[in-house]
């Protein structure tokens, strides 16, 4: 590790990084704000997710939970139901239970180092270390995706990266060090085509001189997906103009979140039968279930094969245990998964083409 720090000038990496960035970086709305919170909102939503994607998000999220205090004494269903889109929703859920604990032991107040706000759920090495340096100004070094494929290529390496990073930080400017990094990553220190020819640090870059950017950071070995095949059905009362949802349970990945009547299985031919005899036991059909649409829902480690049954009901009593009724109109107050959003989504465009 001292070999390669000594092959890296830290005063003109610094300067030339900083002026870089002050000159050419992106006018986004988190960086138009010191509030701690608004900035650790910013930082959970960007996680595994586009700039572009997450901005509307953080306007919208931060119109109904202006203040940790708003945020805390929100129900979770209103949570996850403004984050609704956004996807890895434990991130909302952390969000949550973490403004919930600064509520009550610190008054609403973000802690202003690091190590405190490690403490809370949800904030590991990169959110704390984000958020004291760029709301607080805390030396400290973040290290998100986008960093760390800049510090694999300056030293030609797949080690120690945090303790790199840490090595080079402006200890004068820790924010903007910070920004910037992460700023060359996403714009300029690209996964497969790097802009090297416009780098303002390429000359520390030792994959550039080398010419092995194109090995660095080493690809880790991909575990394949797991196929799931789910069978779900949207079973609508045209009277009410609503249909029936259920929540989840409390431990998987889509926890209290909203969905339509289905099952899923890791076998493709079983599920058609269950889910048939399922709901033929709680409720009437106007029309035989047959399916609608097919589609393939990818997740980072699952792929979800979506059969999609839709179909009109006689009666709109339902055991509670089943489900309750949605009125459509009313839908985007309960969070529901884009894999849901689509399955309501064809299935009412096939229902309400069916009865013109």
């Amino acid at each position: 590790m001292t070999e390669n720090l000594m092959n890296l000038r830290p005063m003109r990496f610094r300067k030339n990084l900083r002026s870089w960035y002050l000159k050419n970086r992106r006018i986004l709305p988190w960086r138009k704000t010191k509030d701690p919170y608004h900035i650790w909102v910013s930082e959970v939503m960007l996680q595994q997710t586009r700039v572009e994607t997450v901005i509307p998000y953080y306007q919208k999220f931060l119109q109904h939970f202006p203040t940790v205090k708003k945020l805390a004494e929100a129900k979770e269903d209103q949570v996850l139901a403004q984050w609704q889109g956004l996807g890895y929703y434990r991130r909302a859920r952390h969000l949550h239970q973490a403004a919930k604990e600064l509520q009550s032991t610190y008054r609403g107040t973000l802690p202003r180092h690091s190590k405190e706000l490690k403490k809370l759920k949800g904030f590991g090495p990169y959110t704390s270390a984000a958020v004291a340096s760029i709301a607080f100004g805390e030396a400290v070094a973040s290290v998100d995706g986008n960093v760390s494929r800049v510090i694999s290529r300056l030293f030609t390496t797949d080690k120690n990266i945090e303790s790199y990073a840490q090595e080079i930080l402006d200890p004068v400017h820790p924010s903007d060090f910070n920004q910037a990094m992460m700023e060359l990553g996403a714009t300029l220190c690209l996964p497969k085509i790097p802009k090297c020819q416009v780098c303002p640090v390429s000359q520390d870059c030792q994959a550039k001189k080398q010419k092995k950017w194109h090995l660095y950071p080493r690809k880790k070995t991909k575990k394949p997906s797991k196929v799931l095949w789910d069978h779900v059905c949207f079973l609508y009362h045209r009277r009410s103009d609503s249909f029936v949802a259920r929540q989840r349970g409390q431990d998987d990945r889509w926890a209290k979140m909203w969905e339509c009547p289905g099952i899923e299985s890791e076998t493709q031919h079983t599920a058609p039968l269950e889910l048939k005899d399922f709901l033929s036991s709680h409720i009437q059909f106007k029309r035989e279930l047959s399916p609608l649409a097919i589609f393939t829902h990818k997740l980072t480690h699952q792929d979800h094969h979506v059969h999609v049954y839709a179909t009109e009901v006689k009666k709109k009593e339902i055991p509670s245990s089943f489900g309750q009724w949605i009125a459509v109109k009313e839908r985007h107050n309960f969070a529901m998964s884009r894999l849901q959003q689509k399955v309501i989504y064809l299935s009412l465009n096939e229902l309400l083409d069916s009865s013109q």
